[in-house]
């Protein structure tokens, strides 16, 4: 039985980002663009499987561009409106919510290419996207522009603001 994830409000998307994986596995499958299905790596059933809708599956080698342009495209153009909108990223440690939200330094870049021939031009994260597409909107527009900005870490069952806590 599919179990969806996928929002009726149109100001709400519910999307799956995934990580390659460094080693070999049939845990995951994705049929289309909008359906995950998840085996159990303890279950001895191939069939024992769940299946999960959401609005859009970005696949493992998915630029940081094309994830920005869906997530966010109405979202920022909200934003410019004077609205607020909130981005969250969600998963277990490790499962790539950093990379997705900051992008990677090129100080540290481990491969410098892709196999979606992104190489290092794509690899800045939604957060600095947003800034840089709401700072050119005011600019163009003639319009004053407050920005403030969260980032909260839950682990566990523990809140902690990262602007608030962070050391100096």
């Amino acid at each position: 039985m599919a179990k969806s994830s996928v929002s009726a409000n149109q100001n709400l998307k519910v999307c799956l980002r995934i990580k390659p994986l460094q080693y070999p596995t049939d845990l995951i499958e994705v049929s289309g663009d909008k359906i995950a299905k998840l085996r159990d790596p303890k279950s001895k059933n191939s069939q024992d499987e769940n299946i999960y809708t959401f609005n859009k599956v970005f696949q493992e080698f998915a630029s940081q561009e094309s994830v920005f342009s869906y997530c966010l495209d109405n979202a920022i153009a909200k934003a410019v409106d004077g609205n607020n909108c909130c981005i969250l990223s969600y998963g277990p440690t490790d499962s790539g919510k950093t990379y997705t939200i900051f992008g990677e330094d090129d100080r540290y870049t481990i491969n410098p290419t892709y196999p979606n021939g992104e190489g290092k031009k794509d690899r800045r994260g939604i957060a600095s996207r947003a800034i840089e597409y709401l700072l050119q909107a005011c600019n163009n527009g003639g319009r004053n522009l407050t920005l403030m900005c969260n980032i909260v870490e839950i682990h566990g069952e523990q809140v902690k603001d990262l602007g608030r806590d962070a050391p100096g």
